[in-house]
Parts: C-alpha cells; structure tokens; sequence
C-alpha cells in the first residue's frame, strides 16, 4: 500500500519525497495502488487535515480520489507506467495546508507501493473591515493562494468603491495576488450624489428654464443664487416666492429636504396685479396711461409728480376709480389692491 505519512520536524516544512513501489506476489496479475490515509496526526499546531485529495495521472490518464483522514483509498486496474502522484491535505475550512508532488513507478500485474510525505503550508489570516475597523469577516487561506472576493458590501448612501490595504490607499486590492502574510482588507466607499433639479416653472433665468446641482447624500442642495423672472402672455409680471416639491404650489418649503434621491423642486409664483394709470384724455411723454405691477394685496406706486400728465386747457388733480370723477381720491397710494385695476386721471378745466 502506498503510506501518506507525517514526520513532525522542529523546521517549518515537513519533506516530500516518494519511492519505488514494490510488488506485492510475483502470481498477482492486479494492478493496483493504496493508499492509507493518516489517523489522528496533527499536520501543524494550527489544524487537523480531515480530507485528503490524491491525483495519479499518466499522458492522457488520470483519476483523482478523495477520502478522510483514517481512510484507505485504492486505484484500480491502472496501466503500467510512471506516475505524477500530487496530494493535497485540506483542514476543516476546506484550505489546502499540505502538498506534496511527486513519481511513483506502476509495474503490470503487481500491487504498488509508496510512502509519500506531504509539505507543510501554513495559512494567513484574511481579515475584511470596515473603515471604522470593525470586523466583517475573516477568510484562512493557504500560503501562496488567493483569497476569493467576497460578496460588495452596502452602506446607506455610498457606492462601494473597492477592497483597499488601508483606508487611505488609492488602489483596489487585486484578488490575484498571492497572500503571504496576515492581510488586512479594508472596504472602501464614495458618497453617492444625487442631481437635484430647480424648475423654473414658467419662469427663466437668462434663456435657461432650469438649473440642476450635484448634491451629496444626506446634504442639503444648494439653491440657485440667481431668482428665475416670470411674465405672463399678457406682460403681467409674477413675483418668485420660492420652491416647493409640486408645480402647482401656492406655498413655499421652509427649507429643502438633504439629498437622498434624485429629485426636482419648482418655483412658487405669486401674480403681481396689473394697475392702470389711465391719463384719461390727457399724455405724459406721448403716451395716454401707465401700467405698474404690484404684489398682490399691496398698494401700488402712483406716478411721481415729474410724471404727471398734461391736458391742454385743463390742470391735473389726482387719480380717481372713476373717469368722471372731479375729486380726486388720496387713498389710491396706500389701498392694496387684489385684482387688475384702473385708475383715471381727474381733470378741472
């Protein structure tokens, strides 16, 4: 039978060697290799190999067979030829921690046997973080293989940028990388931003009808520093009061919410009122009114006295609702107004 043996050195490495196989009876016409499994040996203070894997192949044969530890595993029928006899000895986590690769020569018609020692690998801890330190996982792998990728990790409002040696690295690690010594992953993430759109509703600024920022999550986005302008078909002018989630508000947020999606606000109007200065027969710079925009619900400004119309053979006295008023009402400066209105100028000859 061909003998999986373990020698315990005081040196890191455990030899691998193999030898010639002897017949087991010249009347034998089997062709046949065992190999016996360890026990209960420790390979290293760090764990037990449980499973064994051996491959024996020969130009274009090859078979390959897994047994525990303490098992017997047998090649059949194998043809006569010089073998490349590879075995892996793997611990609990299914890590190789030995090896060994060696030749053994099968003779037609005998049983074969061999002692093989299998080559001590040690493993290195894989240790996953977060940026704070704190551990997600930890992976054992063998000296010498890499460590598979893990699933990315999520983090509210981040996209995960990659697995990086130190928080500060500007490089993702590289999964072909043989690991070496103990190794310390750390994941790494950029803040997600979000575009945040102002509609002007209606309303522009220049030729643009809407602007959008970039804006960090949980930031709140900064408002346009420039008020969009709004006139209606008719030349009335609106005043910009603000934003709000809706385009049909009438009311203004207090404030903007911080940035967790994508998301547009849209200016809140207020109509001003349109106020008819009529000149009512009369001119100021050969024009017969003029027209001012107030807030709604404010008083509108009446024209400055160097503003005053002029008719021939008559002296002008002041603004009244009617046209044919002959007193003139003080109160027009100060009355809100809520609707278009029209004042006409009052005349005594």
């Amino acid at each position: 039978a061909l003998l999986l043996s373990f020698l315990i050195l005081s040196t890191t490495l455990i030899s691998c060697a193999g030898g010639a196989g002897s017949p087991a009876g010249s009347n034998s016409e089997e062709t046949s290799l065992s190999v016996r499994l360890p026990g209960s040996k420790a390979l290293y203070d760090k764990d037990d190999i449980v499973t064994f894997t051996v491959t024996i192949s020969s130009g274009s044969y090859s078979n390959t067979k897994t047994a525990g530890k303490g098992e017997t595993m047998t090649f059949s029928n194998i043809p006569a030829g010089t073998y490349t006899v590879t075995a892996y000895g793997k611990v609990a986590d299914g890590s190789v921690a030995a090896k060994c690769v060696t030749s053994v020569q099968i003779i037609a018609g005998e049983n074969t046997s061999t002692t093989i020692r299998l080559q001590r690998l040690d493993y290195y801890v894989v240790t996953f973080r977060n940026e704070d330190g704190s551990v997600i996982s930890q992976q054992n792998v063998t000296t010498g293989y890499t460590v598979p990728k893990p699933a990315d990790p999520a983090k509210t409002g981040y996209n995960f940028s990659g697995w990086r040696t130190s928080p500060t690295a500007t490089t993702s690690f590289d999964f072909n990388t043989s690991i070496t010594s103990d190794t310390d992953l750390v994941a790494t993430f950029g803040i997600k931003t979000y575009k945040i759109t102002f509609n002007y509703n209606g309303g522009t600024v220049g030729t643009a009808t809407s602007t959008t920022v970039d804006t960090d999550y949980n930031t709140s986005p900064t408002v346009p520093s420039t008020n969009p302008a709004r006139k209606a078909p008719d030349d009335s002018e609106y005043t910009f009061m603000g934003w709000n989630e809706t385009s049909d508000a009438t009311s203004i947020l207090a404030g903007l919410e911080a940035a967790t999606a994508d998301k547009t606000y849209y200016a809140v109007w207020s109509p001003k009122v349109k106020v008819t200065f009529d000149y009512n027969g009369g001119t100021y710079s050969g024009s017969n009114k003029k027209e001012v925009y107030p807030d709604k619900d404010t008083a509108p400004t009446v024209p400055a006295s160097t503003e005053e119309p002029a008719k021939s053979g008559f002296k002008f006295k002041g603004w009244a609702s009617s046209s044919s008023a002959t007193t003139a009402d003080n109160t027009v400066s100060t009355t809100p107004v809520s609707d278009d209105t029209t004042y006409y100028a009052v005349w005594i000859p």
